[in-house]
């Protein structure tokens, strides 16, 4: 995992798992401790679902403040490609954020890469619509804005503008709320 000398299973106990660990609790300065000696871990999964530090951290539930201070410090280490990477379900990092209603993780990552508003994630759905699924109104206001009022070249279909439609109505969305 890791490129030490030890076995994998002894490298992920020993880096990946604290690895986790600091993703999960955004607790940047032990993340920091182990990016600093292995730079290369913001890209590998430290999960058994594919998941990167960056996934994990996207969908954490902790102080917002601590998530958006992990989040930006981690994403600066980050080529833009690594910002791409899918989990084993085929979300990035964005797909995770926008479902969980984090919305200034996903302005931190869209700010660096405008590319990751097309890449979908499970069953071929966009960002906003997990935004849209999961009720998270913030989110969708940024990512609607983001989207170029969702035109093919955004990755947006008849089929998946409809299904984002009805995901906006049925979570009470448009009128004081939202509009389009």
């Amino acid at each position: 995992m890791c490129g030490c000398d030890n076995g994998p299973r002894e490298n992920y106990l020993k880096i990946g798992v604290p690895l986790y660990e600091a993703s999960i609790r955004c607790n940047w300065k032990a993340a920091k401790a182990i990016l600093d000696t292995n730079p290369d871990l913001v890209r590998y999964s430290i999960t058994d679902h594919e998941e990167t530090a960056l996934h994990v951290a996207a969908s954490a539930k902790g102080d917002p403040k601590d998530v958006k201070e992990f989040v930006s410090n981690l994403v600066e280490k980050m080529d833009i490609e690594d910002l791409a990477l899918q989990n084993e379900s085929s979300n990035t990092a964005l797909y995770l954020a926008a479902a969980a209603g984090n919305v200034e993780t996903v302005k931190i990552m869209v700010e660096k890469s405008r590319i990751l508003l097309k890449i979908p994630g499970a069953k071929q759905m966009l960002p906003l619509y997990a935004a849209a699924l999961f009720g998270n109104l913030d989110v969708v206001k940024y990512l609607y804005e983001q989207s170029n009022e969702l035109c093919v070249a955004e990755g947006w279909t008849n089929q998946n503008r409809g299904w984002f439609l009805e995901k906006c109505v049925e979570n009470d969305m448009f009128g004081k709320h939202f509009s389009t």
